[in-house]
């Protein structure tokens, strides 16, 4: 969805300029349909989450000043995710520092305790999110 792996400094409302903590990905549930969005962590803010152009953008909104909406009226598709696959929510939020590797506890929501999963990347999303770099 996203692919910037260049160091920013943004400039707040106030004015001011921040350099983000990093970025994180998370799972995001519009109209029914959940899906991976980037977002980039700030040290402080005043609101828990602001939605910008790049989230605008990816998750094909639009916005209707006239009405003051934002409607959502479909989320991009991926062909290359198995719509029979478990999907598993890390338990916590979580930051992992660029190239390095963090377990993370995760669960199912329709899983048994006592289930063990074999867990796949999705490499389509890697490389979106710049994780991951095909090779050539």
């Amino acid at each position: 969805m996203f692919l910037d792996t260049k160091p920013v400094i943004l400039k707040v409302a106030d004015g001011n300029y921040v350099k983000p903590l990093g970025k994180c990905v998370l799972q995001l549930t519009i109209n029914g349909r959940t899906q991976p969005f980037q977002f980039t962590v700030m040290p402080k803010c005043s609101h828990d989450v602001i939605l910008g152009f790049d989230f605008l953008k990816a998750s094909q909104a639009i916005l209707d000043c006239g009405r003051a909406e934002l409607i959502f009226d479909e989320l991009l598709h991926d062909e290359e995710i198995d719509s029979h696959g478990i999907k598993l929510y890390a338990m916590s939020d979580s930051v992992v520092p660029a190239r390095s590797c963090k377990f993370l506890t995760v669960q199912a929501r329709d899983a048994q305790d006592d289930t063990d999963f074999l867990v796949e990347g999705n490499k389509v999303m890697c490389i979106n999110q710049g994780i991951a770099v095909p090779s050539m």
